[in-house]
């Protein structure tokens, strides 16, 4: 199985060439040097763990330099909304994050690819698409940090997107003059943005006072 673990982050680099090793004896299988070969022949030596009966673990035995894969990402805001109410300005958006992998090698022949995807708390996993434009599935989670994204044979590129729609409220009285006039820069309804001109006007106005 060749295994990349994503770090959402733009770089390129080699899978991991893992084996999925089992004891399917009796008796426990102690712990030692591996060799391991194809149908091409040698691959490598890699550390075998101590396993009891029935046990399974998984053994790196080291990158594939045949495979090359690169992972780059991008966040932006999707929608944004500003509202005034009661005192307070509210400002909803939503974010989304792509993450998309590439791969290739140097013969063409791309093998299938398991990639492990971080698994951020607040974002949610919208989407995974193939290049084909075929849907991906429903990624897989390993564990509370993790998901497993299933690349069958021939795949190129996945892309991986993600959301978060944050709230944030503002007591108005509580800000700094030039926070909120950067909120009125923004996209506020017609009704709201009046609303919060002259609610500026009147903390101006108080300033003077003071």
């Amino acid at each position: 199985t060749l295994i990349w673990r994503g770090e959402m982050s733009d770089r390129n680099g080699n899978p991991d060439f893992v084996l999925r090793v089992e004891n399917p004896l009796p008796i426990r299988l102690p712990a030692g040097i591996m060799t391991v070969y194809d149908q091409t022949g040698y691959l490598g030596d890699a550390a075998f763990p101590d396993l009891v009966p029935g046990a399974n673990a998984d053994v790196l035995l080291g990158a594939d330099h045949r495979v090359l894969v690169t992972e780059t990402v991008s966040e932006q805001s999707t929608e944004r909304r500003v509202s005034v109410y009661q005192g307070t300005v509210q400002i909803s958006e939503r974010w989304v994050h792509t993450t998309e992998y590439h791969v290739r090698t140097t013969s063409g022949d791309i093998p299938a690819l398991t990639i492990i995807h971080p698994n951020r708390p607040n974002w949610e996993i919208t989407e995974t698409s193939l290049v084909t434009d075929q849907n991906a599935g429903t990624p897989q989670v390993s564990d509370a940090d993790l998901y497993r994204l299933e690349l069958p044979a021939g795949t190129e590129t996945l892309q991986d997107h993600e959301e978060w729609p944050r709230i944030e409220v503002l007591q108005i009285s509580d800000l700094a003059h030039e926070r909120p006039c950067s909120v009125v820069a923004d996209r506020v309804r017609r009704d709201d943005r009046t609303r919060l001109a002259q609610i500026l006007a009147a903390m101006q106005q108080r300033d003077r006072l003071q």
